[in-house]
């Protein structure tokens, strides 16, 4: 018997699906680690918490009774001084304009003076409840008595208090009131007015009214702008104000320069709250654009955003994508290209792509699509354009090795069995290539073709246990159970190596248990652990 053909050992089919998790199972484990989080608070904690959550609940039925501040008086301090500053005066530090975005909101919906009275008023009431239920949990956690200090007007005092509170804990406590007590959801193209309507917010209108309620506590916050997304982010750590879940809800600040799997904000761009109203006028023109409104018109919303924050990736990337519609390319390749002297963004690099190849200028527009794809690899899309410019550009064989490429990218299981097959081609007759075709098929799911193939290893080396025990377990992924159990079983009877007949009667064992025969199972483990065997448990997913 080959020897290297016994040191073959195939994962065995298992009934639980590994490498997946159902949502709701994913859901139920981040509340379970919410609530682990929660236990281990003291005491105190817990009650401050049932009392700050009784307390917003009272305010919101009695409809809220503390008055919105105004917009407070720009500074000339930058970001870090802003965080670094000893002195807590409230009247000096950076507001969310809040006037600003009603009026640009209301003026955009033409929402009626009425209509505008109560939405304010409900917003009044939102964000004195978020300020109460702050408040309250400080007092309950002997803070002294915040609360009744901040009505009589000592805002500088409470101020103190806020800003030396542990950060993340202060955001994931917000973020948790926020969504129990006012159902805070993501909804696409939800703003801050119809959030009011409906309860539902996304990023921008939770930022405006979390960032309202921090601010005027007193505490300094800043905003993070990334392409079609904004959060906040105070000293340490930053606040995804639409995660309802507290692992994800905060996190440090450093992080900002890491890229993950999940979550790239790399080139993001830091702007203080008075600058929020930057978003408002990006979503203006998205409801003058849905609403078919002339492009001039879409066009000066987007500018008089750009006069709040020139460097609004956001805004910058939708007016050039207007000045390309009005027919301006020319003026649409200025505008991206001023935008990665400050930024090397992948949209913006697509974008000059699209606006070169568009004016004729197909090399260049290429070797700036490729720069595109460098930047971010996993982005598929990007290489589907690339292909459909090659082969307007002559260039198929290019096209097709691209596309064979994203191919063996999104299925690496599909790259190594034309790669095995060709070795198969070379060297029919070689066992170890048999099963890891096999092998790979199984773990494809395919399992009448790993049938097949494992078949073919049994037909070259009729002596080695590895493609019996492989074939018996893709007969049972088949439910074929009969035909499972009588292929170990002739394997068992045909083996005379003491060694060998215990590891099949331990793979026997394993299929017994697969298919709940417990007691015979542990009968076929038993006889296979006293010939030598191991019954290894597989690991868990």
């Amino acid at each position: 018997m080959d020897e290297t053909s016994k040191s073959k050992k195939p994962t065995p089919h298992s009934k639980e699906e590994t490498g997946r998790k159902d949502l709701k199972k994913r859901a139920a484990e981040r509340v379970a680690k919410t609530e682990n989080t929660a236990n281990r608070t003291n005491k105190l904690k817990n009650r401050a918490r049932e009392k700050v959550l009784a307390a917003t609940l009272v305010t919101l039925s009695l409809g809220g009774s503390m008055s919105m501040g105004q917009t407070a008086v720009k500074t000339d301090t930058n970001i870090v001084q802003t965080y670094q500053t000893t002195t807590t005066n409230v009247s000096t530090l950076e507001n969310v304009p809040i006037d600003t975005i009603f009026k640009i909101e209301f003026d955009t919906l033409g929402t009626t003076p009425k209509r505008q009275k109560e939405i304010r008023r409900k917003y009044d009431n939102y964000v004195s409840g978020l300020k109460n239920a702050l408040l309250v949990k400080l007092d309950a956690e002997g803070k002294t008595n915040l609360l009744n200090e901040y009505k009589n007007g000592e805002k500088d005092k409470v101020a103190e208090v806020i800003r030396g509170y542990d950060e993340k804990e202060l955001f994931t406590y917000l973020g948790e009131v926020f969504h129990k007590d006012f159902k805070a959801s993501y909804g696409k193209n939800k703003l801050l007015v119809t959030s009011l309507q409906d309860d539902k917010f996304n990023c921008y209108s939770s930022s405006v009214i979390l960032g309202d309620v921090l601010t005027q506590l007193g505490k300094p916050m800043h905003a993070i702008e990334v392409p079609s997304h904004i959060f906040l982010i105070g000293k340490d750590y930053a606040f995804e104000t639409t995660s309802n879940f507290a692992d994800e809800m905060t996190f440090p600040r450093s992080q900002l320069n890491i890229k993950s799997e999940f979550r790239d904000y790399t080139q993001s761009n830091e702007i203080d709250m008075s600058k929020i109203v930057y978003a408002t006028y990006s979503w203006r023109q998205g409801i003058l654009s849905d609403n078919n409104k002339p492009l001039e018109t879409q066009l000066s919303a987007v500018e008089k955003g750009l006069t709040t924050d020139p460097k609004s990736l956001t805004l910058l990337l939708q007016k050039s994508y207007i000045l390309q519609k009005m027919g301006k390319e020319k003026g649409a390749l200025e505008v991206v290209d001023d935008a990665l002297q400050m930024y090397n963004n992948t949209g913006l690099l697509e974008t000059k792509a699209n606006l070169l190849y568009n004016s004729g200028n197909k090399t260049e527009a290429l070797e700036t699509l490729e720069k595109a794809i460098d930047a971010a690899p996993q982005l598929i899309y990007l290489k589907r354009e690339k292909i459909l410019m090659l082969v307007d550009m002559g260039q198929e064989e290019e096209a097709k090795k691209l596309e064979q490429d994203i191919q063996d990218t999104t299925n690496p299981g599909q790259k190594f069995l034309r790669e095995v097959n060709e070795e198969i081609k070379k060297n029919p007759k070689d066992v170890n290539l048999w099963m890891d075709k096999g092998s790979m098929l199984d773990s494809m799911r395919d399992y009448k073709g790993a049938l097949e193939a494992f078949s073919k290893a049994i037909e070259i080396d009729p002596t080695s246990i590895y493609p019996k025990i492989a074939k018996a377990w893709a007969l049972h992924a088949l439910h074929n159970n009969s035909g499972s159990l009588y292929t170990i079983t002739q394997a068992i009877k045909e083996e005379h190596n003491a060694y060998y007949k215990g590891e099949l009667l331990i793979a026997k064992g394993k299929l017994l248990e697969d298919m709940d025969h417990k007691k015979e199972a542990d009968k076929y483990r038993k006889e296979g652990e006293d010939l030598g065997a191991v019954w290894q448990n597989e690991p868990s997913n």
